[in-house]
């Protein structure tokens, strides 16, 4: 009879089930405080029962719980699964709120069209077999799909056939998973198989052997690698071999751990049993996202956790005897058996269990045991294989025995700036509602030792009241400084609480403040241009003063070789100037000292040194000037009586004219001249004028020249007399 070759292959059943119609739609709407899990698309096992494909998780009202706009996008079709009936349900969202969740939902019907199957993958190749052995081209009765191939003219091989197809790992590996590989067995018709050897090659590299199994699986432990791949062959008792069969390219991950996510280090549980790769996250340490998280078990060595405690909430304070109500969120695990809850005080107790059932609720009533000040919570999932969660634990939570003090402060309400001689106003209220207490309130700026702002006791709500001033870069409770020197640029603090007799404590309440310690005046000089040959000469000293403080004034003074300070200034800042007269000035250096004063005492000076020279020119004439105060007041006339020596010219001149009119001058003639008897060499000049009318103002100016520098010639006396 002739034989043949037959190749052997997996057959492949074609799923004959669809959704043959949809129902009429519905609105729909989902607000309970729990999790839910919708899909993005769905498909049907063999039997006819939908599954879900690709998994969104989000849960509904509560604030510790995942928001539903960050996962549900609306106008989106997403699928839920009637698990009761295996029916797919599809909803159309419209509407997203972190409270609420809205659309439209139909629920599909299953359809059922006719089974087909197809060729798969090989499993064995080469086997040999009449013509009618098999099923050519379809599936025959051991369920798998044959074709016949050429005819069998020689003898079989002798070597042992080439195993079949890998069976064994399947999905994506993790590092670390111990995984059976495993796959057809190779036929051998002539001798006994042997053995087979194993290989892989990890990240695309050469084949190493891993083992020499006799049966047709190995156990193997995935190294640390992102890809591998197998291939084996099969030795029979000869130690002949068979061909490689060698695996398709498996990729590889991480192993996956379920992670807890924390508001910070010390508590704030935000999300539990989030799965992702060992290294997604630091290990108790802070994200970039913001957020602490903490590593768990592993995927597949655990179950998912339960959800966060939810009440009692993070920050909350019990009374003794207070009964709490405690609920936590479920755990997405399959097969869920129970709720492990358990509770302890002081965080060094033993844990002691509620009882252990499948709700997500307990009730306790706190300790009145005054040894007891926290309390702490724990709960963990186990399924129906006994196989547990991680423990999901609550923040530790305080019981109060005794409860601290409270202050609320109205001033300062914010950053305040203080000036020179402003005040620090510290007003506001405290309370304990503790009986039989005191209670002391505290306020502290800086580092410096605190100060007591009011003493009351319990059970009254008090009032809190302090005005600081601020002067010389220092604050003052009345005349005793309560600070060191305070800097400008820096934040000054004030901290303000309070302490009862059982050492309960108020949160400390700060403020922040800055200060201006009064600044120095300024004061500029211009030049100086000193000019002049006699004393009556005099010249301008200028400039500018000003406070960068506000609400200041200043006052500028000056003195000449520390004589006394005359005021030449006083305003809130501007120009000045003074006159300084030659006559004011000794001979050889001068000091005049200027110095500017604000309305807060700070001071700041300037000095002038000035060397004025005496000059004696010889000169051939010279002018003197003299006024005549006439005894009635006005005069008409003048006359005049000059000795003077022989040698001397002189001229003469007269200024008659009223109070306020400028000087206009008339030459005098001598009426006579005559020796004096009594003096050699010595004449008398008379003179005589007149006006018309009386005039207040009378000036007579005479002009000396002498003929030479050697002469040394004078006017011996001046009289007369006016009319």
């Amino acid at each position: 009879m002739v034989r043949y070759y037959w190749n052997k292959y997996q057959s492949i059943l074609t799923n004959p089930y669809f959704i043959s119609a949809w129902n009429n739609p519905q609105p729909v709407s989902f607000h309970f405080n729990q999790m839910y899990t919708w899909y993005t698309s769905y498909s049907f096992t063999d039997d006819g029962k939908a599954i879900g494909v690709g998994p969104v998780r989000f849960q509904i009202g509560s604030l510790d719980a995942l928001d539903p706009r960050k996962i549900l996008k609306e106008g989106t079709t997403y699928y839920r699964i009637d698990v009761l009936e295996g029916i797919p349900v599809k909803i159309q969202v419209s509407y997203v709120s972190n409270t609420n969740v809205s659309g439209i939902e139909q629920r599909g019907y299953v359809g059922k069209g006719i089974s087909s199957y197809t060729k798969g993958s090989l499993v064995q190749a080469n086997i040999i077999g009449h013509a009618n052995a098999y099923v050519n081209g379809g599936r025959n009765a051991d369920g798998y799909w044959y074709e016949r191939g050429a005819v069998v003219t020689t003898t079989p091989p002798t070597r042992p056939a080439t195993p079949g197809e890998f069976t064994q790992p399947t999905g994506t590996l993790q590092i670390g998973d111990r995984k059976t590989i495993a796959w057809w067995v190779s036929s051998n018709s002539n001798h006994t198989l042997s053995r087979y050897v194993l290989e892989a090659a990890v990240n695309g590299g050469s084949f190493t052997q891993i083992g020499t199994p006799t049966t047709n699986s190995f156990s193997y432990t995935i190294p640390t690698s992102t890809s591998i791949q197998f291939r084996v062959k099969a030795v029979d008792a000869r130690n002949l071999e068979s061909s490689y069969r060698t695996s398709s390219v498996y990729p590889v991950t991480k192993p996956n751990y379920y992670w807890n996510q924390f508001k910070t280090a010390q508590g704030g549980l935000v999300q539990s049993g989030i799965v992702a790769e060992e290294t997604a996250y630091p290990t108790n340490k802070k994200h970039s996202d913001g957020y602490w998280y903490v590593r768990g078990s592993r995927v597949n060595q655990a179950i998912a956790p339960p959800g966060p405690f939810t009440t009692p909430t993070q920050g909350k304070k019990f009374k003794p005897n207070e009964t709490v109500n405690i609920t936590f969120g479920a755990s997405q695990a399959a097969n869920l058996a129970l709720y492990e809850v358990d509770y302890r005080y002081n965080s060094t107790d033993d844990w002691t269990s509620f009882s252990y059932n499948n709700t997500l609720t307990r009730s306790l009533q706190i300790s009145a045991n005054p040894t007891h000040t926290t309390l702490e919570l724990r709960v963990r999932a186990k399924n129906t294989s006994n196989v547990y969660s991680d423990y999901i634990h609550s923040d530790i939570l305080t019981i109060e025995h005794n409860v601290a003090p409270t202050v609320s402060l109205r001033s300062p309400s914010g950053n305040v700036r203080l000036y020179e001689n402003d005040t620090l106003n510290i007003e506001g209220t405290a309370f304990d509602s503790d009986a039989d207490q005191s209670v002391t309130v505290y306020y502290q700026i800086n580092e410096e030792p605190r100060k007591i702002l009011a003493t009351n006791l319990s059970q009254v709500r008090f009032p809190l009241t302090k005005q600081l001033t601020f002067k010389g870069g220092k604050l003052y409770q009345g005349k005793t400084a309560i600070t060191g020197q305070l800097s400008e640029g820096t934040i000054q603090k004030l901290f303000v609480w309070a302490e009862d007799t059982e050492k309960g404590i108020s949160p400390k309440i700060e403020r922040r403040f800055s200060v201006v310690p009064n600044r120095a005046p300024l004061l500029s000089v211009d030049a100086v241009v000193p000019s002049g040959v006699v004393d009556t000469d005099s010249f301008k000293i200028s400039g500018k003063a000003s406070d960068d403080d506000a609400n200041a004034t200043v006052k500028v003074t000056s003195s000449i070789n520390a004589g006394e300070p005359v005021e030449i200034y006083s305003g809130s800042g501007g120009a000045w100037e003074f006159d300084v007269k030659l006559a004011q000035l000794i001979t050889g250096e001068n000091t005049i000292v200027l110095e500017v004063v604000d309305n807060y005492g700070a001071k700041t000076s300037k000095t002038i040194q000035l060397n004025k020279k005496e000059v004696k020119t010889p000169i051939l004439q010279s002018v003197a000037r003299y006024q005549i105060e006439p005894p009635s007041g006005s005069a008409k006339g003048v006359l005049l009586f000059i000795q003077r020596d022989e040698a001397l010219e002189i001229k003469v001149e007269v200024s008659m004219t009223a109070k306020g009119e400028p000087e206009q001058y008339t030459v005098l003639t001598p009426v006579n001249t005559a020796p004096i008897t009594a003096k050699q060499g010595v004449v008398e000049d008379t003179f005589e004028h007149k006006e018309m009318e009386a005039k207040q103002r009378i000036v007579l100016k005479i002009t000396l020249t002498r003929k030479d520098l050697a002469s040394n010639h004078k006017i011996h006396l001046i009289t007369g007399a006016v009319d």
